[in-house]
């Protein structure tokens, strides 16, 4: 074996007594790189493309020698903090899965990538795919049988990579990450422990981004992880019901920040007036009938609406609003206030009904009206996930001591 430097000749002694350890081999054109005679052959640099066989892997795997050498440094660090994440000295590996060929557009190893600081760690947060430390640390655990191999050349991870990492942190940037794939791409993200090979459907085709795609900030801090951690459970179910009432409780969770929100912008008006210098009983009167209407806010249906009416654009609501919402579905760039009151009255009327028809026993329920049919029940969930996300990125908008939790 011949050795570009000192410094490979010394990494390919560890890696060869790693990989001897653990029953993997490594081949460089068809020559085994630990075994074969004709190992004078070979020289080695770290850009040398060797080709990687895990034990009972049916995928070979082909990296260069620098990368291999990395990820055993790295799984020398790593401990799995569940049956589908690693973390090491620096990053978190999420093993996930998806639906339809959005596996196929990573095309680098920091795809769709973002930015995160929280208690002033900076996080930098991507899709990557291929050989990696998830692998080998399979390997080390023997977690891996003949049913199922240390690696699949459909392998997917969301990767959160920092130098100070923090364990408690991983789970709110990956459900921040996870939020914005799915508002961005309507793509769910889910966790693919390794036992679970399960093949992705074939669904809506996604095409190859022209260039690599950068995520929007991405929203952390003060309540920011339960909700959308509520919003997530929305997608662990297949039944348009169950989602709609997580989508409803979204909207529950973050109406407490609307509505003291309009609380402190109509008294702060109020007692922005002269009159507060010299205040009469009409003025005092008139201040509590401001909380009065606050007090009344707090009950379901005051509290849906205004938290519709505060969070949504109409404009974006009204391209997936189902048949029974006609009022909505009517709205144009031409429609008047009138219009638009009343489509969001409609959307409120039909959330707060299918919300109490679903949560309530049947022989205790009374229809209003403004209930779903059964027949729109997944047209509808798919509006208000559209809801849910407007609601979410009102919240992560405010400041986080405004935000009620």
């Amino acid at each position: 074996m011949k050795f570009e430097n000192s410094n490979i000749e010394e990494e390919y002694i560890d890696v060869k007594e790693y990989c001897s350890d653990k029953f993997i081999d490594c081949y460089y054109n068809n020559l085994s790189i630990f075994h074969s005679e004709k190992e004078s052959d070979i020289v080695l640099s770290n850009s040398t493309l060797v080709t990687v066989y895990l034990p009972l892997t049916r995928d070979s795997i082909e990296c260069k020698f620098e990368d291999l050498v990395f990820n055993i440094q790295q799984v020398k660090t790593a401990n799995f903090i569940n049956d589908y994440t690693l973390l090491t000295k620096d990053e978190a590996l999420i093993r996930v899965t998806t639906t339809g060929d959005f596996y196929e557009t990573i095309t680098t190893v920091n795809a769709y990538s973002a930015d995160i600081i929280l208690d002033e760690i900076e996080y930098i947060v991507c899709l990557t795919k291929g050989f990696n430390s998830f692998n080998l640390k399979i390997v080390e655990e023997d977690a891996y049988n003949k049913f199922v191999a240390p690696y699949y050349e459909d392998d997917m991870y969301v990767c959160i990579y920092s130098p100070y990492i923090q364990k408690e942190h991983i789970e709110e940037i990956y459900l921040a990450y996870f939020f914005e794939i799915k508002t961005m791409f309507n793509i769910e993200l889910k966790y693919h422990p390794l036992v679970d090979l399960n093949f992705f459907a074939e669904e809506e085709d996604i095409k190859e981004p022209e260039r690599e795609i950068r995520l929007r900030p991405l929203l952390y801090g003060k309540g920011m992880k339960e909700v959308i951690d509520i919003y997530a459970r929305g997608f662990n179910t297949t039944f348009a019901e169950h989602r709609i009432l997580s989508f409803c409780r979204v909207i529950e969770y973050v109406s407490q920040t609307v509505i003291r929100k309009d609380l402190i912008e109509k008294a702060t008006n109020k007692l922005s007036s002269r009159r507060v210098f010299l205040p009469d009983s009409d003025f005092i009167l008139e201040l509590g009938k401001i909380f009065e209407q606050h007090n009344e806010s707090k009950k379901d249906y005051q509290a849906f609406k205004i938290t519709v009416e505060n969070c949504c654009d109409i404009y974006e609501l009204v391209k997936f609003a189902p048949s029974n919402l006609k009022k909505t579905k009517k709205i144009t760039l031409n429609s008047n206030s009138k219009q638009i009151e009343e489509a969001f009255l409609e959307i409120v009327e039909s959330i707060t009904a299918t919300r109490n028809k679903l949560s309530h026993a049947k022989t205790n329920y009374r229809a209003k009206g403004g209930e779903c049919p059964e027949e729109n029940m997944e047209d509808f969930s798919v509006f208000l996930d559209i809801v849910a996300q407007q609601v979410i990125r009102w919240f992560g908008l405010q400041k986080e001591e405004n935000r009620i939790i």
